[in-house]
């Protein structure tokens, strides 16, 4: 029986192709969306940004993606140009509960 031990951080997860799918983002995938989320910055400073698309990037696997996001922090979605797929991405905050049997695993702002 395999486990994982998790202590805090953010899961990321990347909408698959049938409907309710997810998949746990590929490690491309979730450092360049901490890159483009910017994490412990302050952002607009009050004012969300409608609709911020990132700058193409290629990936590992030679394909052109960027990112749509909005309001800041969500939704979020990464679109292959090549294809104009776009897939929701979602992220879980992990905190250290109080109890040492268990993480709670609340789930971010946006849905």
């Amino acid at each position: 029986m395999s486990h994982n031990i998790v202590t805090d951080g953010i899961i990321v997860y990347v909408e698959g192709d049938i409907k309710g799918q997810w998949f746990a983002a590929k490690g491309w995938q979730k450092n360049k969306f901490f890159e483009v989320m910017e994490f412990g910055t302050m952002k607009s400073m009050g004012i969300p940004n409608p609709h911020l698309e990132t700058n193409i990037f290629i990936a590992p696997n030679h394909r052109h993606y960027k990112f749509h996001i909005y309001n800041d922090w969500g939704p979020v979605y990464i679109e292959n140009i090549d294809t104009n797929k776009k897939r929701e991405v979602k992220y879980f905050e992990l905190y250290k509960s109080n109890s040492e049997d268990y993480i709670e695993y609340k789930l971010s702002k946006f849905k």
